[in-house]
């Protein structure tokens, strides 16, 4: 069950279906075998619906009963988008099962509605013929109509609504729903959610638990309760008895029929609840993108003291450093990812510390004191520079063997940088390095190939400022080839 939830708030699961065919027989020692069936790469899509609508009348035209029931149903298509409907070898299919299950318990629902309607029809015409009858009739009325309001390759939820008026003062609605998982061919309960425990110790709590909190605070923040029953709480905490639940891409939806929290003229009480309040579910919060900016998925597992891996793109790797706050792992690189999986998975400490890291980060640099901060600086930072005299010259170029790992190097690189901060603190500064992506992410700088003299070229012309620091001229040992190339920088910067 984590699983899934780590599915709907992160990232989509990929569902990959397969199915088996039969051997054909030889039709001699010499005859080649028939190959084997192939199932189709196959996706669930949502089909022809199971719909019934009658009218029942009195003898005199009087309309005595309307019946209206709608459910949905799944089908199976190819990548062509063609029906699949598979033969007798391929009946073991897992999509096929899948499909079935969900199927099957549709038509259950359909057909018990559907066995109550000749009943009601007769109910209707005896209330219609009665002596006690005084006033004008109004017709009976039995609806349900279920769709399909969210679906992912690996997740889908159907939500119906009933309506039922068989007389008296006033109708009666409710709800039912269903959640089920593709992957599995299972309808997901509360009671299975329920059995999850929570891994935030500050919380100590079942999912439903805390499902129950959030919905219970809600209530008394929005004056809710002056309109409930004075014990609510008890059938709010009860949720596996006495709500319905469904998702959809904000959420997890959370719905009590009109009674069950008060009276009638309360009516239903529906709650959504967003996905950023089921991080402390999670062992591990995974974000797998192939392209992003800042994703809030992980400032929000952060908020939740999550252990979190992620793809190493954007600006992740801002708030995500490797083996400190978190892993990383080039995307779409599935054997990585695995093994950041696999590490996590095997010690609860690492995530632990991990996700405390990551917390103390995101607090420290991220929050909304910390945001808020950045962005006036920026402005600030941008009138400053527009109110400066503009020079032909301006800015510092900075050369040497930086982005290979060595410490001593990066150690020079910095200590230049906060020189130059400190003499202007708007001066542009760039670096020549054998990595510019990292040197720029590490230092906040423009960064520059070494050996790219179409990029830095135009820099040295631009730059008031050519510094060769760090893997320079002075060495005791090296190559002619470096030699070379520090003085050809040297004399270029000089031109």
């Amino acid at each position: 069950m984590k699983k899934l939830f780590a599915s709907l708030l992160t990232l989509s699961l990929l569902l990959s279906l397969t199915a088996c065919g039969g051997n054909g027989d030889p039709t001699g020692p010499d005859a080649p075998k028939p190959s084997q069936p192939e199932t189709p790469e196959l996706t669930f899509a949502v089909g022809t619906p199971l719909t019934h609508e009658s009218t029942y009348t009195a003898d005199d035209g009087t309309l005595l009963l309307h019946t209206n029931y709608e459910l949905p149903q799944l089908e199976l298509r190819t990548a062509d988008g063609a029906l699949y409907e598979p033969g007798a070898a391929a009946t073991q299919s897992a999509a096929v099962a899948v499909r079935d299950a969900f199927n099957t318990e549709m038509e259950r629902c359909y057909a018990a509605v559907l066995s109550n309607e000749s009943e009601l029809a007769q109910e209707a015409r005896d209330h219609y013929g009665s002596d006690s009858m005084s006033f004008e009739y109004i017709y009976y009325e039995d609806e349900l109509l279920g769709e399909v309001v969210y679906q992912t390759d690996g997740l889908i939820s159907v939500l119906a609504n009933a309506y039922a008026f068989y007389g008296g003062a006033h109708p009666n609605t409710s709800t039912l729903t269903w959640s089920f998982d593709l992957t599995t061919g299972e309808f997901l309960t509360l009671d299975a959610l329920n059995a999850q425990s929570s891994t935030d110790s500050a919380l100590g709590k079942t999912l439903v638990d805390t499902l129950a909190s959030e919905i219970v605070n809600r209530i008394y923040e929005e004056g809710l309760d002056d309109y409930l029953y004075d014990d609510f709480y008890s059938y709010v905490y009860d949720l596996s008895s006495t709500a319905h639940f469904y998702f959809s891409g904000s959420g997890m939806t959370v719905n009590f029929d009109a009674y069950v929290l008060g009276p009638y003229a309360s009516g239903p009480q529906t709650f959504e609840i967003p996905y950023s309040r089921f991080y402390h579910a999670l062992d591990v919060n995974t974000l797998t993108s192939i392209s992003e900016t800042f994703p809030y998925a992980i400032t929000e597992g952060a908020r939740m003291r999550c252990a979190t891996i992620a793809s190493n793109v954007g600006g992740i790797p801002y708030i995500i450093e490797h083996g400190v706050t978190g892993l990383l792992f080039e995307p779409q690189n599935a054997e990585a990812l695995g093994g950041c999986m696999a590490r996590l998975a095997e010690s609860a400490a690492m995530r632990a510390q991990l996700g405390e890291n990551l917390y103390e980060k995101a607090s420290r640099e991220f929050s909304i004191s910390a945001t808020v901060g950045k962005q006036i600086e920026i402005y600030q930072t941008i009138l400053r520079r527009t109110a400066m005299p503009k020079k032909k010259k301006y800015g510092v170029l900075i050369c040497g063997a930086y982005g290979k790992g060595n410490a001593g190097d990066d150690a020079i690189l910095k200590a230049i940088l906060a020189q130059m901060k400190a003499i202007d603190r708007d001066m542009p500064v760039y670096v020549m390095s054998h990595d510019p992506a990292e040197t720029r992410l590490r230092y906040h700088v423009g960064s520059v190939h070494v050996f790219d003299p179409f990029r830095f070229w135009p820099l040295m012309r631009k730059c008031r400022l050519f510094i060769s620091g760090g893997g320079s001229l002075i060495q005791n040992e090296t190559s002619t080839r470096s030699l070379n190339y520090y003085l050809t920088t040297i004399r270029m910067a000089h031109a």
